[in-house]
């Protein structure tokens, strides 16, 4: 059976869609693909992702990774990461505010990438050269993102499990959605220690955004949090609210507090100062 796969490209980290891929139901997630991008005669490698995925980059299959291939190419890796250990110790020592990450060999086995993580830039031309002589091959330095960092962390599989979301984007596979401090709030999670909403990126987790259609819909059946409501006369504020309780908190001038669920308070008469319309 043939179709379309999405493949994770190996060194750079970009999604590309794989035409005319054989076989596709014996493919399992994460299974390396050979493939090459139109308009290249470059043979590449991609993880197979398990779903779709928005790209305007377009290769052809060439072949499933397997058998002796396979393990030559896990050999290959090991070297890289052999290399890296290197790499680590050199790079630290000159550029101690970034953060080295691993390494990987090209297809070709001619060029072994190095990946560092640091919201900094450098200059890098002498360490390039000091370090291409000592290792006697050519390499390049690639520079990610906090969240890339993770998901190609040689470790990044065995970190799934303290994720617990799934399909978890810091894995590795899945687009990387930026995550903003509203999605903290439209989950009521703002009263929380930010800090346990992070993961080892330093971000806030990718799986905050994971429900977040989902409470966007719902919050559209609650007042606005510190919308200024009139209830019977007296004038409410919208202090919080949860979506999977439906529990409504209102909070008054006064500072009394008022604790409702929306069923509730749309049985009620009130009006919103802010947007001047009655609940139904």
């Amino acid at each position: 059976m043939s179709g379309t796969i999405y493949v994770l490209d190996w060194l750079i980290s970009k999604h590309i869609e794989v035409r005319n891929a054989r076989n596709t139901e014996q493919l399992k997630p994460w299974d390396k693909v050979i493939y090459r991008v139109d308009g290249e005669d470059v043979d590449k490698i991609g993880l197979n992702v398990w779903f779709f995925v928005q790209t305007d980059i377009v290769g052809s299959f060439v072949e499933h990774l397997s058998g002796e291939k396979e393990i030559f190419f896990q050999k290959k890796y090991d070297e890289a990461l052999k290399l890296y250990q290197l790499f680590r110790k050199d790079f630290r020592s000159e550029f101690s505010e970034a953060i080295p990450v691993t390494a990987r060999f090209n297809l070709q086995w001619t060029t072994i990438y190095f990946y560092f993580y640091s919201e900094q830039r450098f200059q890098f031309s002498d360490f390039v050269r000091r370090f291409r002589q000592k290792i006697g091959m050519n390499f390049f330095l690639y520079q990610v993102g906090a969240r890339d960092m993770i998901r190609l962390h040689p470790r990044s599989k065995d970190w799934l499990s303290q994720c617990w979301c799934w399909p978890c984007w810091c894995s590795g596979l899945g687009p990387l959605p930026s995550i903003e401090m509203e999605n903290v709030v439209l989950q009521n999670l703002e009263w929380r220690d930010v800090e346990k909403l992070k993961w080892r990126c330093w971000k806030l987790k990718c799986s905050l955004v994971y429900e977040r259609d989902l409470y966007i819909e719902e919050s559209k059946k609650f007042p606005k949090k510190w919308e200024i409501l009139k209830i019977n006369g007296k004038d409410m504020t919208c202090f919080s609210y949860n979506i999977m309780t439906w529990d409504v908190v209102l909070k008054s001038l006064e500072g009394e507090n008022m604790f409702t669920t929306i069923t509730e308070l749309n049985l009620l008469s009130w009006i919103s100062h802010n947007v001047a319309n009655t609940s139904s």
